[in-house]
């Protein structure tokens, strides 16, 4: 059998053209004349079978303001000035969970643990200045 729109000859059994990704309606077609003029060059990777109407997958970003929550709020484990460093970090991490929801992309988990490292070091600020 030919493929209806390229007329390269393609097995019977055949969904697709592999010359030009064309889906294939099961009909034996004959081939094209001589004289319908010169074929159209297949791309160069047409022995692979072409996605139909399928959109571009983007990657989501990650929120920068998570991961600097989560480093403050780290670092506020070490270097914890009366609280304050933790409280920064919380702070940051909660505006960048807030961002992350609005613009749909990632990092929900790095400010989620900078809240929970950030309050863990206020707490402790708090208890051991009791």
């Amino acid at each position: 059998m030919y493929c209806f729109k390229c007329g390269k000859e393609i097995p019977d059994d055949s969904v697709f053209c592999p010359a030009c990704g064309t889906k294939q309606d099961g009909t034996a077609q004959e081939p094209k004349p001589a004289n319908a003029g010169p074929a159209p060059t297949p791309p160069a990777n047409a022995g692979y079978a072409q996605p139909v109407n399928q959109s571009p997958i983007h990657k989501a970003q990650y929120n920068l303001l998570c991961i600097l929550g989560l480093v403050i709020s780290l670092i506020s484990l070490v270097f914890n000035y009366f609280g304050l460093v933790g409280l920064g970090g919380v702070i940051v991490s909660v505006i960048g969970l807030v961002l992350c929801n609005r613009r749909k992309e990632n990092g929900r988990i790095l400010g989620a643990l900078g809240v929970l490292f950030g309050a863990v070091s206020v707490i402790t600020a708090v208890v051991a200045m009791m």
